[in-house]
């Protein structure tokens, strides 16, 4: 044998001598495993943990005897028991299978089941789950996971009694946080807070009660509450309280209390009984607010409510309370009213200023308090407009009271502005129960019977009439339809000529006309008033202005030549309209292109002389170029001063006076001043209302050129003026 062949032989020898000590420290290893084994099974057996071998599908291979133990089975039942026989939560069976197939070798999984018990409610446990190695071939071992499962009851019972112990420490501190608000929130209250034992003493105050009570909370504590209030107001208090006590309800008053400087405050109370759990009274509960100045605003709107704030009387809302309460007493006393109106107010006003005008109206308020009579009533309904009540008056005694004010009046209210002088004033007189049992009624017939006797004249006093009514019906129903005349074109204008001495033609005043479809033709005396009372003046006179002007331009364009027109003026028009007086005729004569002297424009007397501000719109009106003439001149308030101080060119002396020329001495005087007046003044005249030759005639030895009046003509429709200006057109020379 050769080296080679020994070296080989002994290479064999040394690896199946360790190949044989390998096998008997693997023999040693697996007799000291086998005898081990009794000892980890008795471990396993005896834990406190329930363990578990499952195979793939999640059955129980191997378990220890827990498992048996909570569910009550053998232990051979327990083998491949399914993951729905041990877990309580279908939910959890679910689970637990998705998260096991997940798992990969060598992880882990950990969450907290719910495992059956046999007796009692599951079990809480927290599983551990181990992922064992997939088989290295077929046949072999088919456990897949190892499961550990601890009893976890008692941690949480320890945790839940620890939540709750920490909620308990929470709930204290939000306690004495809510007690610390509370408190803060009581002694912010705007309203003062007091709790009354069952004597009525304060056993707490805020800080806002305390400083109502003008004390110290210290000092008030222990004290009654009635010591606080006003000697008048106790009784009241205690009835009160009684009431609510009774009633087992809150309650509220108004009592006065004095703080420690002596003032009274009026505080508002609102009381509640305290009952204690047996159902006993124990105290009350009151809340109080100052409610001095809220009270003190309220009267002192509920005064200017129901009083009138220039002259401190009553006004139409407290007459209406009086007039009520006067009714209601007794339903059959007779009582009268008397509603007036000054006479001539409005000319003073815009005479002398609303300042002076009001003073005038303080005066004559004091002369009325200074006449009534005890009981009476007195108010300012607006305006220059006064109302009196007298109980006890039938329709005599209502004459005879209004004839002795009218005297008391007449005596004289001296202006602060040093024009004294008597002033009288129209009046309605109502009377109860005779023409009304209501203070609506009652009014309404007051002012009704003072609107006819305002219309009839200055001074006069009338009682209602039931037919009273019927006319301002009559007349609303008018005004109605006068407007839906405006509105819809059923007004005309006819034009009546102005003639000189020789009876030649030298103007025209446009006059308007208007026939009704129910009435037929309404006299302008009727209307005219009526559009100025309601207001409608504006508009018809702007109507009336516009007409006029446009068919003056249309006789122009026939190549006519007509005389200038004249268009009446309401003082109403004059008195700050939307639009001044001097723009609208700027206008028309502009847009009509007509001459400014082609335009006479006629102001009523009364209406200019003498009101603050009209002076500057006649100026205007004259600087645009058209004549102004006073109308119905003789029958309002003209002055030689005033007349030299006012843009006027003509003078229109009114036709009552031409009426009575025949067989008035006077009426003859009146009218030759008149003349030699305007001829010293340098002012045109013209005499309207000439209606007889014998007129005519006086008119002219007096001195008159200028005549208008049906003696010479009539008013002419546009159609028969026009036929007397192609008759004067053809007239006149080539």
């Amino acid at each position: 044998m050769n080296g080679l062949g020994v070296r080989a032989d002994l290479g064999e020898q040394d690896q199946s001598r360790r190949l044989r000590r390998q096998v008997r420290q693997l023999e040693y290893e697996l007799t000291q495993a086998v005898g081990v084994l009794p000892h980890l099974r008795q471990m396993v057996e005896f834990s406190g943990d329930l363990l578990l071998l499952l195979n793939g599908e999640g059955l129980v291979l191997e378990s220890n005897g827990r498992l048996a133990s909570l569910l009550a089975l053998p232990p051979v039942e327990l083998h491949r028991l399914p993951l729905e026989r041990w877990l309580a939560l279908p939910s959890q069976v679910a689970v637990l299978r998705q998260s096991l197939e997940a798992l990969g070798a060598g992880q882990a999984l950990r969450l907290e089941v719910a495992v059956r018990r046999a007796a009692g409610d599951p079990l809480p446990m927290e599983l551990e789950a181990l992922c064992l190695p997939l088989p290295a071939a077929p046949g072999a071992s088919e456990a897949r996971w190892t499961l550990s499962l601890r009893d976890i009851s008692e941690r949480r019972r320890l945790e839940s009694s620890a939540v709750m112990q920490q909620a308990q420490q929470g709930l204290i501190l939000e306690l004495r946080h809510s007690e610390t608000r509370y408190r803060e929130l009581v002694d912010q209250l705007a309203d003062g807070l007091a709790l009354l034992d069952l004597d009525q003493r304060l056993q707490f105050v805020n800080p806002t009660m305390a400083a109502l009570l003008g004390c110290s909370g210290e000092a008030a504590t222990g004290r009654c509450l009635s010591e606080f209030m006003a000697p008048q107001d106790r009784l009241s208090w205690q009835q009160s309280r009684q009431g609510s006590l009774l009633a087992a309800r809150p309650g509220r008053c108004q009592l006065g209390f004095l703080d420690g400087s002596g003032r009274q405050r009026l505080l508002e109370l609102e009381f509640t009984p305290r009952w204690n759990g047996e159902g006993l009274h124990e105290g009350t509960l009151l809340l109080a607010r100052d409610v001095s100045e809220l009270t003190a605003a309220r009267l002192e709107l509920e005064r200017l409510a129901f009083s009138d704030r220039l002259t401190g009387l009553g006004n139409e809302a407290s007459s209406r309370r009086f007039l009520a309460d006067q009714l209601s007493c007794d339903a059959d006393h007779p009582l009268a009213l008397m509603w007036l109106d000054l006479d001539g107010f409005r000319r003073v006003n815009h005479t002398h200023g609303r300042l002076i005008g009001d003073r005038l109206l303080c005066a004559v308020a004091d002369h009325l308090r200074l006449w009534c009579a005890p009981g009476d009533w007195l108010a300012r309904m607006g305006g220059d407009e006064f109302l009196v009540i007298r109980p006890g008056l039938d329709r005599e005694g209502a004459w005879a009271m209004a004839a002795d004010l009218q005297r008391t009046l007449a005596c004289g209210v001296q202006l602060p502005g040093g024009d004294g002088s008597g002033i009288g004033f129209c009046a309605g007189l109502s009377l109860h129960p005779d023409q009304g049992s209501d203070e609506d009624s009652l009014l309404r017939q007051a002012a009704t019977a003072l609107y006819q006797a305002h219309d009839a004249g200055q001074g006069l006093v009338m009682h209602y009439e039931n037919g009273f009514t019927e006319i301002l019906r009559a007349e609303l129903s008018l005004e109605g339809r006068l407007r839906r005349a405006l509105e819809g074109g059923d007004l005309r204008v006819v034009y009546q000529p102005q003639v000189d001495g020789h009876g030649l033609l030298i103007g025209n005043e446009a006059l308007a006309r208007w026939c009704d479809g129910e009435r037929g033709d309404v006299s302008p005396t009727t209307f005219i008033p009526l559009a100025e009372r309601s207001g409608l003046i504006q508009s018809l006179g702007s109507w009336v202005l516009e007409q006029a002007c446009a068919q003056q331009r249309r006789w122009q364009l026939a190549g006519l030549q007509p005389p200038p027109v004249a268009v009446n003026v309401s003082p109403c028009q004059l008195l700050a309209p939307v639009t001044p007086m001097s723009e609208l005729v700027a206008a028309a004569l502009e847009r009509h292109g007509l001459d400014p002297q082609s335009l006479e424009l006629e102001i009523t007397e009364s209406g200019i002389l003498p009101i603050t501000g009209v002076r500057g719109e006649l100026e205007r009106l004259a600087n645009l170029g058209v004549t102004l003439s006073i109308d119905d001149f003789g029958t309002g308030y003209s002055s030689l001063e005033s007349l030299h101080r006012l843009p006027i060119h003509k003078l229109k002396i009114d036709q009552s006076f031409t009426a009575n020329l025949t067989t008035s001495a006077s009426a003859r005087t009146i009218v030759r001043a008149a003349l030699t007046m305007a001829r010293e003044l340098g002012l045109q005249t013209l005499v309207e209302g000439v209606e007889t030759a014998d007129q005519a005639a006086l008119l002219a030895g007096l001195g008159c050129d200028r005549y208008q009046g049906c003696h010479f003509a009539r008013p002419l429709e546009v159609e028969s003026f026009t036929a007397l200006l192609t008759q004067r057109q053809q007239a006149l020379p080539a």
